[in-house]
This record gives C-alpha cells, structure tokens and sequence, in this order.
C-alpha cells in the first residue's frame, strides 16, 4: 500500500503543518501584476457620458467637474488653472495647452502650449493644480519628477515652483527651478521625494519675465513623472480562508495517521500479551 511507504518526522506534522500553512497564505497573498497599462483615457462629462480612449487632450476639458485622465496606471484629476499676462504678453489659456500621455513604465503627462513667452518687459504668472491617484493597491507614489524646455535671453527669467502635497493639505516636499539668465533652449530636470502615497496634490506656479527691452524668457514645454513603489500585498480574506482551511485538513490528516499509529502499537501490545500469557 502507498500509505505504508510514507514516512512521518518523529516530532509528528506540528512543524511540517506550520511551514505549509506559511507557504499557503504567502502563495494566496500574492497581489496583481505591477506591469502598468499603457492606455490614455479621459473622462470629460462635457463631451462624452462615458471615458473615451484618445491621443491628446486640451487642459480646459480637464477644467470641467468630474473629469479626468488615465494613464500608465494612474488618474489625474482636479484640475485647476489660472493664467495672467502683463505688459502686452499672451495670457496663457487653458484651451491652448496640450495633454498627451507618452507611453512609459511610470504615470507621466506632458503639456505643451500656453503660450508661455514674455518678451521685452512683459511678465506672465500662471498655475496649475492637480491630482494624482496611483490605482494599483499595492504601490503608493513616492517620487514626482519635472522636466521642462525653455530659456532665456539678455536678463530675462524664467522659473518654475512646485510643491507636493498629501491630500490633507499637508506639504510633502517643494522645489524651486529657476533658469539663469541668457540660458536659451534649456532642457531642465528635478525631483521631489517623499514618503509613499496612494493620492497627492500637485501645485506649480510658472513665471516668465522680459525683464528689458530687446531680452524674453519662453516656456515650450514640460512634463510630469510619478514614480510608485511596491507596498507588501494584504492578502484577501477568501485567500487567508482558504489558507487555514487548507491547513487544518492537513492538520486532521496528520490527527489521523497519528491515531492510526497509536491504535496500531496498542493492538500490537495487546497481541503480545496474550502470547506471553497463553
């Protein structure tokens, strides 16, 4: 028989069980894959009753309540913008600025648009606030990285502000870029790191000053990465069930051999009795 072939530790199935029942409910807590989707949908109540799938947005379809974007595993939402030009310069509007969501491992958008340009001694203040929402369980953003295109020339300036924020309005980390003067066609890059978070407030505030006659300050483009890093999984309730099922019936397998084993040498003992009797 194959059950007279198995061999039991001389402790029992007490530490075999334990082992199991780990595996068990480290095996049913495994979360889901961290492979984001590379998909591009906006929401925008205004247009649509439903999210569309799209290649680009405008920032004043982001301006209507309710709506927002997904992308990379991400939902940006809670837009809000304002823009203010002096001096004869564009005032930047919302209409006029581009959102595409350039495929990557990492929530990312990218706006370009504005205008952003002050020539002379024009000067433009505009901002910008948003939400970000990491949509995997498992992971929480922790990094928020800038990069942006632009430049100066004569003794224009051009400088980007911007804070992070948890959703209690709680700052989280700040940074300042500022581009130097006579600077042109710059490419400009910055992090911000901070404790992992499943939701944050973004909030930057973009000036450009001519400063003088003959000198400008433009902004062409920028950008938006949010690292996520992985958080231990919590396993389900179904699966921690089926876990400690799963060990209390090897748990009652090994109660039974056990009793079988006991019954055995007691007959065993039994037998030997009445042989040396008889």
């Amino acid at each position: 028989m194959l059950s007279s072939q198995l061999q039991f530790p001389a402790g029992g199935l007490k530490r075999p069980l334990l082992y199991a029942s780990i595996a068990l409910a480290v095996v049913a807590g495994i979360g889901p894959s961290n492979i984001k989707a590379q998909s591009f949908i906006l929401y925008d109540p205004a247009i649509s009753s439903t999210p569309q799938t799209v290649v680009s947005a405008t920032l004043d379809e982001l301006l209507v309540p309710t709506s927002y974007i997904s992308a990379d595993g991400a939902q940006f939402s809670a837009f809000q913008f304002s823009g203010a030009a002096f001096g004869g310069a564009p005032t930047p509007t919302a209409a006029d600025i581009l959102i595409t969501a350039p495929t990557s491992t990492s929530p990312k958008l990218e706006f370009q648009g504005g205008p952003f340009l002050a020539l002379n001694t024009q000067f433009v203040d505009a901002s910008l606030k948003f939400d970000v929402t990491e949509l995997n369980a498992n992971q929480k953003l922790t990094t928020a990285e800038l990069f942006y295109t632009g430049g100066t020339s004569g003794t224009g300036t051009l400088s980007v502000s911007e804070d992070v924020d948890d959703m209690n309005n709680n700052l989280l980390g700040e940074k300042s870029y500022v581009v130097q003067q006579g600077y042109s066609g710059s490419s400009n890059a910055g992090t911000i790191t901070f404790a992992g978070q499943q939701e944050i407030q973004v909030s930057k505030d973009i000036m450009l000053y001519g400063s003088a006659t003959g000198d400008s300050a433009s902004l062409s483009d920028f950008s938006q990465t949010f690292n996520a890093g992985t958080t231990p999984p919590v396993p389900e309730p179904s699966s921690i069930l089926m876990a400690i099922l799963g060990s209390g019936g090897l748990g009652w397998f090994g109660w039974r051999r056990k009793g079988k084993r006991q019954n055995s040498a007691t007959r065993e003992t039994a037998s030997e009795l009445l042989y040396q009797t008889a």
